[in-house]
């Protein structure tokens, strides 16, 4: 069952309990979560209005959570959190036993007015904040003393670049187990103080990018340990606001992509739901095509137990910002994918790689390798994905190499530069016999297609191409343009499809590039995802020659569904999809559909909208 939570603040100029209740039902929300924000010193005004309303949702027919910040209050009694960049001004450290003990006072009071659930926000975490990553407050630091056998004063000034650069060491472990326990233990805190009021009062969580490996822990232990006899309520990271920001580079299909992977990282029995959120609101800001995208993208790969969904303003009154609760019902997408299973380009992604990652000079990049380049590849190019399995082909980029299975090397497998490095160092022949050094690209000239793309952005002052030298038997299938003269591109060996360029945000090429990020030219062009097609015999479906076109894929015992989203400002017309095998006949949902010699054409899918194709056996 695929259910809907829906967000309010109670303590918002423009709230009227009973509108609320309303607007929940029409959007048939099952769940209402009470936003209260940051918590203050005294609260008795706040929890008074707080009891009333939670009372009124339950009475309403409503499971009611309440939602607030974690590692933040308004008042700076606490000892702060001391990441690589300082102290926070907002977010202070759970090792702190007056944290702790304010925390679970908080608990007490709330799982006293008897909510279904409490839910933390995704401050519950030390990356990605405004002291940069993690903590070596004074607390920190003793803890880590402590785990390495030394005294304090034997610890070294610049711990995280010497815990963060270069090889891993029993520093880096230290340090990051430091940090994983003081998380662990503030929930094992706050779960004991519900249990002495309500047992049955769930505690859940809003993760962030860090706490699936920087933090030292990941946010499904952490679940565990708030849900104690209760089930885990996990809402993920990644969001359609993302997209409208470009935040960390990512496009509307890469926030898709990331809570994709994060779900296929899940090994317990949890309510597991989508970051629907459109902050900062309205439709000014977030479009609601984003949010529709997001969410029935995110239905039709399944896995999920619904959508946190940030349907209404916080400010403003229920009838100001209507887009979002307008969004058509998407239950029909339940039936299209019954009894099937993703199939695609197995994107190969470790959930912790930062512990046995050996790490360049700038440390700030360490928490971007939570991001995958490797997805970001396929989703802008019309080739659907999966996070299970060995895939009709497989991507890994940089430090996912180390974690390769043996499968993997049976179908073709696209490699970075990075990724072909490691994998030449554990004894594999990828086809590259020097390594070279860094170069800086005019263009990539795709030779078959005889297209030149420009590359002046993946050689300025920081270099992520390598002038590399290869097997003779070796495919050149694009080269680099340089001034002094052409390197190979993007080459082809055995089932290997090598990228030169390093795609992960800290290339080993220099220093000066680990702040930047691979420009999107090496992905997105037109020429690639032709290389990507012709090389993966067995793609269940593809379409190329359209930006930002997103497709998955499911199969079933008689049938082969495809999701298409348009994530582009232009429409697509006669959409030509190559379909790998043979169907009687096919059916169009929200478009026509039309069986062809080579494939499927669908008649017209609008900019920022979408489509699915059912083909039958």
């Amino acid at each position: 069952m695929y259910e809907i939570t829906v967000p309010f603040v109670p303590t918002a100029p423009g709230f009227k309990k009973e509108e609320a209740l309303e607007a929940a039902k029409k959007i048939c929300a099952k769940r209402v979560l009470l936003a209260i924000g940051v918590p203050s010193r005294d609260n008795t005004e706040l929890f008074k209005k707080l009891a009333e309303t939670i009372a009124y949702f339950k009475a309403g027919g409503f499971l009611t959570g309440v939602w607030y910040w974690a590692f933040m209050v308004d008042f700076n009694d606490f000892t702060p959190i001391k990441g690589n960049r300082g102290e926070s001004k907002a977010n202070y450290c759970p090792l702190d036993l007056g944290l702790l003990d304010f925390a679970a006072g908080l608990v007490k009071q709330i799982a006293a007015m008897g909510p279904e659930m409490i839910l933390y926000d995704d401050d519950f975490r030390f990356g990605h904040i405004d002291s940069g990553f993690g903590c070596v407050c004074d607390r920190h630091r003793r803890l880590i003393a402590q785990k390495m056998g030394v005294d304090e004063s034997g610890l070294p000034d610049g711990i995280f670049e010497a815990a963060f650069t270069g090889e891993p060491g029993p520093l880096r472990r230290a340090v990051m187990r430091s940090w994983g326990e003081s998380m662990e233990n503030f929930a094992r805190r706050m779960r004991d103080a519900a249990d002495e009021v309500d047992p049955n009062v769930r505690i859940g969580i809003c993760s962030c990018m860090s706490v699936w490996d920087t933090d030292g822990t990941d946010t499904f232990t952490l679940a565990k340990l708030l849900a104690g006899n209760t089930r885990p309520y996990v809402r993920l990271i990644g969001a359609p606001y993302w997209a409208a920001m470009k935040a960390w580079g990512n496009r509307l299909q890469d926030v898709i992509e990331l809570e994709r992977m994060e779900i296929s990282w899940n090994g317990i029995d949890a309510e597991i739901v989508s970051e629907g959120d459109t902050f900062p609101r309205p439709r000014y800001k977030v479009p609601a095509s984003y949010l529709d995208i997001f969410d029935t993208a995110l239905r039709f790969g399944g896995g999920f137990s619904g959508i946190q969904k940030y349907a209404f303003d916080y400010t403003g009154s229920l009838s100001y910002e209507t887009g979002y609760a307008a969004l058509p019902d998407n239950g029909y997408i339940d039936g299209i994918t019954e009894g099937c299973e993703s199939v695609g380009v197995r994107v190969y992604e470790a959930m912790k790689k930062i512990g046995g990652a050996a790490l360049r000079e700038d440390i700030d990049t360490v928490p971007d390798l939570f991001f995958s380049y490797a997805s970001k590849a396929l989703s802008a190019n019309g080739i659907p994905t999966v996070y299970k399995g060995a895939g009709c082909a497989g991507i890994a980029f940089g430090e996912n190499a180390k974690y390769l299975p043996k499968e993997a090397f049976l179908k073709p497998l696209v490699l970075d530069i990075t990724a072909a490095r490691l994998l030449t160092e554990k004894g594999h022949d990828v086809g590259v016999t020097d390594f070279g050094g860094a170069i800086k690209p005019k263009y990539q000239h795709y030779l078959k297609q005889d297209e030149y793309v420009p590359a002046y952005d993946l050689g300025s002052e920081a270099p992520f191409c390598r002038g590399v030298t290869l097997r003779p038997e070796c495919e050149i299938l694009a080269e680099y343009v340089c001034d002094e003269g052409a390197y190979p591109a993007v080459f082809g060996y055995k089932n290997f499809i090598v990228l030169t360029a390093s795609a992960t945000p800290r290339s080993e090429l220099s220093s000066a590039d680990a702040a930047f990020r691979l420009p999107e030219t090496v992905w997105r062009n037109y020429c690639l995802p032709r290389i990507l097609k012709d090389r993966i015999p067995d793609l269940p479906v593809s379409a190329v020659g359209h930006p930002d076109l997103y497709i998955q894929a499911k199969r079933g015992q008689n049938k082969l569904a495809v999701g298409i989203w348009n994530c582009h400002a232009d429409a697509i017309d006669g959409l030509e999809l190559t379909v790998h095998g043979e169907y009687r006949e096919v059916c169009g949902v929200r478009c026509g559909a039309v069986k062809t010699e080579n494939g499927i054409t669908v008649d017209r899918i609008p900019a920022f909208s979408y489509c699915f194709v059912e083909a039958f056996l």
